[in-house]
């Protein structure tokens, strides 16, 4: 079972967003995967994405340059659903 921090989801205020994030994270090649966001999680968007550990750090200088507003939450046994 995965600990707390091997995954995270990426949340968004928005649908427009949260493809923008997909968009500029496909073109860096960074693994992501969109993703309903888990219920115990408070989001404006259902659309999340998810990121293994090793790459939240290089994702998110990528949403940075992107200008995508969101939030990295780590996802642990009890929010992975």
């Amino acid at each position: 079972m995965a600990g707390e921090g091997e995954e995270w989801i990426v949340v968004f205020e928005s649908t427009h967003a949260a493809l923008a994030a997909e968009r500029a994270a496909r073109r860096a090649g960074v693994p992501v995967r969109m993703s309903p966001v888990p219920r115990r999680i408070s989001t404006d968007c259902n659309t999340g994405m998810r990121v293994p550990r090793e790459h939240r750090h290089g994702l998110e200088l990528v949403l940075r340059g992107a200008n995508v507003e969101c939030r990295f939450v780590p996802l642990d046994p009890e929010t992975r659903h």
